[in-house]
């Protein structure tokens, strides 16, 4: 039996700190991409990229997961943070 697929990737920014890229193929209303980060000062904050909750919904959060990659789980980190920090402002 061949092991199951990624459903986490984990990387490590300088200044960002860890962004963990998480596919939940079975979130309550359908398949989502959720990104976390935690920015210095502050608690894990997560962003859900939502996927309808269909066998089409699921190939294309499996498809989006895949090609995601450092660069671009570290743009979305940026402007995550980005937006906490103009929040506490």
């Amino acid at each position: 039996m061949s092991p199951p697929d990624p459903f986490c990737k984990l990387y490590e920014h300088p200044k960002l700190g860890q962004i963990m890229v998480l596919l939940d193929e079975g979130a309550e209303n359908g398949p989502l991409i959720r990104i976390h980060v935690r920015p210095p000062g502050f608690s894990v904050c997560c962003l859900d990229f939502p996927y309808p909750d269909t066998d089409s919904g699921l190939d294309e959060a499996r498809e989006t997961f895949g090609a995601m990659t450092e660069e671009h789980a570290v743009a979305v980190a940026a402007k995550m943070v980005a937006q906490v920090a103009v929040d506490q402002a």
